[in-house]
């Protein structure tokens, strides 16, 4: 899937490279850094993706409205910085 996306253009090429190289810096900073993305990534994501799936519509129209009121206030801070 990742070759569909990154492979055809070839400025994108280099995307996946950078990100496992600044993945790698991390880890070898912050050890605790593995753990907490794999937790994140193969569980902790994909159980509220599921679990909005099976829950009234309200639910998920509230929850992704609060997380882009979130992402939108991060942005604003970040430019205000």
């Amino acid at each position: 899937m990742g070759m569909l996306f990154f492979y055809p253009i070839p400025f994108t090429r280099n995307i996946p490279i950078y990100l496992a190289k600044q993945f790698g810096n991390i880890t070898a900073k912050h050890r605790w850094f593995a753990l907490v993305y794999i937790f994140s990534v193969f569980l902790a994501i994909p159980a509220i993706l599921l679990g909005l799936s099976f829950a009234p519509s309200w639910v998920l129209f509230t929850f992704l409205g609060s997380f882009c009121g979130l992402l939108a206030f991060v942005g604003f801070v970040t430019v205000l910085q």
